[in-house]
């Protein structure tokens, strides 16, 4: 028997990790291993029938948390943050010129029913807060605008305003989905808007006080052109025109922290 040559060694040598490299079968392609992303599951998306009216809620999602925000009977509106399980969700909701603090639990047998709690701003729990499915959620939403003006959402594929940006009110850390706006300003409050034609509208908490805002908004490059703002309730207003903020593009944006003094 011949011994097997130098350059039949180097071969067999290669053939050997050629078929390593394949794994253990040959037909599966490296992609095929990769597993498939989790599914978004919006558990709190719908609208509600609950001990306070009727809820109407969306979820939009920016890495690494998903938030709920919508509005209710014709009260004021919400917005919070989904623990990571989806099962509970925290946050602020207005009504009038107050504003408070909200947590829902979906129940572990029966998810088309939450339990939940709610407190005026920097008040212990003062009830329950109780809801019911009654279907999928509207695209329509009055308690954003002024004077129940409709405004509505539907999907979009980038963010009209994302990112921190400078005003003379403090520095707001937003992020837009789906003609939504939310976020959260200095160490003030939540701010949370819809569009409407040409500009963001909706609310904002300063402490236990509600207030409203409009930015005028080029949406192709997202330049805040203008805006104002007032309190719920009062007559006045002022102006209010947030800037990018210069290094926001290199920075990178903590999660938005949404939720209420209740949490999750």
């Amino acid at each position: 028997m011949q011994p097997f040559s130098h350059s039949t060694i180097q071969s067999l040598c290669a053939a050997a990790l050629a078929l390593c490299a394949l794994g253990p079968t040959a037909a599966t392609s490296q992609a095929d291993n990769i597993p498939a992303p989790p599914p978004v599951i919006e558990l709190f998306e719908g609208r509600w029938d609950s001990n306070h009216g009727e809820l109407r809620l969306h979820q939009i999602y920016r890495d690494p948390y998903t938030y709920v925000i919508g509005d209710y009977a014709d009260r004021g509106i919400l917005v919070g943050r989904l623990a990571e399980d989806g099962r509970c969700a925290s946050g602020v909701f207005t009504n009038g010129q107050r504003n408070g603090s909200f947590q829902f639990v979906l129940g572990d047998d029966d998810p088309e029913r939450f339990n939940g709690l709610w407190a005026w701003h920097g008040e212990p729990p003062s009830g329950e807060w109780t809801g019911r499915r009654a279907g999928p959620a509207p695209d329509t939403l009055r308690n954003f605008a002024r004077g129940g003006v409709v405004t509505t959402t539907q999907p979009q594929d980038r963010a009209i305003l994302e990112g921190l940006y400078e005003s003379r009110h403090g520095m707001l850390d937003v992020t837009s989905r789906d003609l939504f706006l939310l976020g959260e300003y200095a160490d003030k409050g939540v701010i949370a808007g819809m569009w409407d034609d040409n500009r963001f509208v909706g609310r904002f908490t300063n402490g236990a006080r509600t207030g409203w805002f409009e930015f005028d908004v080029l949406s192709r490059t997202g330049t805040i052109r203008g805006g104002h703002w007032g309190w719920v309730g009062e007559g006045s207003s002022g102006q209010w025109q947030p800037t990018p903020y210069e290094g926001a593009r290199t920075m990178i944006l903590e999660p938005l922290e949404v939720g209420g003094e209740l949490g999750c």
